[in-house]
């Protein structure tokens, strides 16, 4: 698969502006709730590791669910929590602007949604590189976008939202542990309560996202 500079994605042009240098620090909780606007495409795109199982399309929205990712993939909050929504088309929450609305009125939702205690500690689930991180003013308030490879060679991107605070040692470029925190579950954004919002995609060579069902696995999760 071939992946494009991540700085020329499309629909990135709000989460990947110059951070400042106080960008650093720990970041307060906003209540901003802006549109995002996301690629549209009707194609599904095709895997060149033959690894995937299933793929969906939802309102031009590419949708994949692959062992080999699944299988890298453990708990982002060291403490309980519970599943509250999934990959996919859903009807808008009450009380939140209808982000990435689909064509009958309803909302895709890039990832899961997962209700915990307020300022639960987020780590990686997967180990990789800080991108960015901030609130960028598009909804999911307080996040942060990191870079990882599976053992295959495979780019992808994993993003936590609606973080509460984001740790003071997170700076972009930063290679994480498989303990580091990121920060603490919060609702800032686009939200109606404190739940973190983590979501996996990659891109193809249409700049199509294709974002990872992991539905089952964050349902069963214990």
């Amino acid at each position: 698969m071939s992946l494009l500079n991540l700085s020329s994605l499309e629909g990135f042009s709000n989460i990947l502006p110059q951070m400042n240098q106080s960008d650093s620090n720990q970041i307060a909780p906003s209540n901003n709730s802006l549109n995002l606007t996301q690629p549209n495409s009707n194609q599904s795109t095709q895997d060149i590791s033959g690894d995937i199982k299933t793929i969906q399309s939802s309102n031009g929205h590419s949708i994949f669910k692959d062992q080999n990712f699944l299988d890298l993939i453990k708990s982002p909050l060291q403490g309980n929590f519970k599943f509250t929504s999934g990959v996919g088309e859903r009807e808008v929450p009450t009380g939140t602007a209808n982000i990435n609305k689909t064509s009958n009125g309803h909302q895709f939702h890039a990832g899961v949604d997962l209700a915990a205690t307020k300022d639960t500690p987020i780590v990686p689930t997967i180990t990789g590189t800080i991108v960015d991180f901030g609130d960028k003013k598009d909804g999911y308030g307080n996040q942060i976008l990191m870079k990882s490879q599976t053992p295959d060679g495979q780019t992808f991107y994993q993003r936590f939202g609606h973080l509460d605070f984001i740790s003071k040692d997170v700076k972009k470029g930063m290679l994480t542990g498989p303990n580091t925190q990121l920060g603490g579950v919060g609702t800032t954004g686009n939200s109606t309560g404190n739940h973190l919002h983590y979501e996996v995609f990659r891109v193809d060579d249409k700049k199509q996202k294709d974002y990872l069902d992991m539905n089952d696995l964050f349902k069963n999760m214990k």
